[in-house]
């Protein structure tokens, strides 16, 4: 069972210079800045899947009572959803819950999506109805893309009866996924996930969750994570329901998120928010040889110094340092490091000076050098923007200009013109280019490769998109001698899959597309032979694919009017002998007589009987291409050599 909580009641920060708080009839001011740092950077999601009755909803409120900075989601399951009807104990103890702090969700399935969404909001009506639950977990989320509307649809719906909204997909999902709900669980699983698996550059942390079974607490990775996402929750429970329990730390686990800060350091001690004012700075040394050091700085957007941002150095998964920028930190040359700078409320990590987007970033030292990182003041980070150039060419890369393309996105036009036409994408975005076609220009394919006239494109840099065009084009057939000379005589074909296009004596000319596919088959005269193909190709059909007027020349050559035809007469044991009488005739005629060996003049195309003779104890046994009969009858159309085989 997946879960999470809400992310988006945790981290409110109060910015007027004093905050003013009613506490027993007494106004007690505090400054702005404290107040914020006194919510941790974390909230803890737990999957209360045991009856009110159970211990564990006391030790929840207790915890809550005694840390109460820390926002705290009870995932409430009564069965598989709010059950058949109300339970006055869960009526009761959700109060309870309430009463001390803790938000609760009430958990749907969604079956990955395979349940209609009226069903679904069915639920949520029920816990709204019998248990007034804060906000609504939604479990089996399908994170496949094309399911996005379906829990937009779910989100908007839970939003528009005041509560709040968590998806449960247990896994990484696109970032199309992101802000259908208030919040996803994008880990649920054995161990601890890599801090890389849980990163989403650019996105606020209040967006995610992890939950990891089996594990002892570790503080360490709290502090790490809670730069990346906005809940957590750790557990030594593990098996087939690791939910029916408390982890055995569940208090000090509480204790630990509500010592982690904003900057993601774990301490006793709150830090005071960025500022652009401050000279606060973090130095780490080495003695070892071959020390060198990183600086890193942060700016804002435009580049103006920012000081007290959370910055962790780390090599090979164990932490080596911790400090507010700007900080230094100390390495061997040539060896690999890991740097990770933290947000901190509305200072949100937007990229790396050289524009890279990932706030944790692997660094070979080679000497000292240094790295800036770039926030947004405002709490999110400006769209990233990319021109996108849309150009069309003939088939053969000739520019062609003038074509009609539409872009949109989401189904919004975007933009529309004629080739080349330039519009500006937003990082992330997904487009849909489609390109028409005009008179006897036929879209053909895109520089992709895709061959489609309508392109789906999420660009993620400076792109260029190629749209390539068929033109009509003439496909000459003509024909030669290997002699030397013309044949008259000669046909040819041309066909595009089982459909000809022109067929027809030799010269054939038949108007085809350009990146069209065609077959060309030629046939010879009579008294002719096909050779090869002017490419020296030797099979009578060929497949071309045109990308500009083509003349292509098949080679015939003069089949011989007479050839020899000879015959020997052999034994079986291979040694030739001479001496066997024979016979030749053609239609009737007789044309040679004598004995073996024996060379007659044939004409090509002509039929010849060949009859052997026996003599004493030569018996004929069998022609040279395993005929027994001693009459052969042949066609020649080159010089041919006859054996015939006799028994001695």
């Amino acid at each position: 069972m997946k879960t999470l909580e809400d992310s988006t009641t945790r981290k409110i920060l109060i910015v007027l210079p004093v905050a003013a708080i009613l506490i027993g009839g007494l106004v007690v001011t505090m400054d702005s800045a404290a107040f914020a740092s006194s919510s941790p950077a974390l909230g803890i999601v737990i999957p209360l899947y045991t009856y009110p009755t159970s211990s564990t909803w006391s030790q929840v409120i207790q915890a809550k009572q005694a840390y109460p900075n820390v926002p705290i989601i009870a995932i409430i399951n009564p069965d598989s959803g709010p059950g058949p009807s109300q339970d006055s104990n869960y009526v009761q103890g959700i109060q309870a819950l309430q009463a001390a702090g803790v938000t609760v969700y009430g958990y749907v399935d969604t079956a990955y999506a395979g349940d209609s969404i009226s069903s679904v909001e069915a639920n949520v009506n029920l816990y709204v109805s019998w248990y007034h639950v804060n906000g609504i977990l939604f479990d089996d989320m399908n994170n496949q893309v094309g399911y996005e509307s379906y829990y937009a649809t779910l989100g908007s719906y839970v939003s528009s009866l005041g509560l709040k909204s968590m998806g449960n997909p247990g896994t990484s999902v696109p970032t199309s996924f992101i802000g259908t709900l208030d919040a996803l669980c994008i880990y649920e699983g054995s161990g601890l996930p890599s801090l890389s698996f849980i990163t989403y550059p650019g996105y606020s942390p209040s967006n995610f969750a992890v939950i990891a079974l089996g594990v002892p607490l570790d503080t360490t990775f709290l502090s790490s994570v809670s730069s990346l996402v906005g809940w957590v929750y750790l557990t030594d429970a593990s098996g087939s329901n690791p939910y029916d329990v408390l982890p055995s730390y569940f208090t000090s686990e509480v204790a630990a998120v509500s010592s982690i800060d904003g900057s993601g350091a774990v301490s006793s001690t709150s830090s005071p928010p960025p500022s652009s004012s401050s000279t606060t700075s973090t130095t780490t040394t080495s003695a070892s040889s071959g020390a060198v050091s990183l600086a890193v700085d942060t700016v804002d957007l435009s580049g103006n110094p920012l000081s007290g941002l959370w910055a962790t150095w780390s090599q090979g998964g164990s932490l080596l340092a911790t400090g507010y920028t700007p900080a230094t930190f100390a390495g061997t040359d040539g060896q690999t490091y890991s740097l990770t700078v933290a947000n901190y409320s509305n200072y949100v990590f937007c990229s790396w000076e050289d524009g890279g987007t990932n706030s944790t970033r692997e660094v070979t030292l080679s000497g000292d050098a240094t790295l800036t990182a770039v926030y947004s003041t405002s709490g999110s980070c400006p769209a990233t923007t990319y021109p996108v150039l849309v150009q069309s060419d003939y088939y053969n890369g000739t520019s062609l200009a003038g074509m009609y393309l539409t872009v949109t996105s989401g189904g919004a036009a975007v933009a529309s013109g004629y080739t080349p036409l330039s519009f500006t994408a937003v990082t992330g975005a997904q487009y849909v280019v489609s390109v028409d076609n005009y008179g006897s220009l036929v879209f053909n394919h895109w520089s992709t490769g895709n061959t489609s006239a309508s392109l789906t494109v999420t660009p993620s840099a400076s792109t260029v998109l190629t749209a390539y065009y068929s033109s009509p084009v003439a496909l000459t057939v003509d024909s030669a001698s290997t002699s030397g000379g013309t044949v008259t005589g000669a046909s040819a074909s041309v066909a595009s899959g089982t459909t000809t296009i022109a067929s027809g004596p030799i010269p054939l000319v038949a108007t085809v597309m350009t990146g069209g596919q065609y077959n060309v088959t030629v046939t010879p005269p009579q008294g002719w032979t096909f050779a090869h193909w002017a490419d020296g190709t030797t099979s009578p059909s060929k497949t071309v694919t045109p990308s500009q007027s083509t003349t292509m020349t098949a080679y015939f050559t003069k089949l011989p009017t007479t050839v020899k035809v000879t015959v020997e007469s052999v034994k079986l044991s291979g040694k030739q002998f001479s001496g066997m009488w024979l016979s030749v005739t053609s239609g009737g005629n007789t044309v040679a007589t004598g004995y073996t060996t024996l060379t007659f003049t044939a004409k090509v195309g002509q039929t010849y009987t060949i009859s052997m003779s026996n003599w004493k104890n030569y018996v004929f046994a069998h022609w040279g291409s395993g005929s027994t009969d001693p009459v052969l009858t042949i066609t020649p159309t080159q010089a041919t050599t006859l054996v015939a085989y006799y028994n001695t």
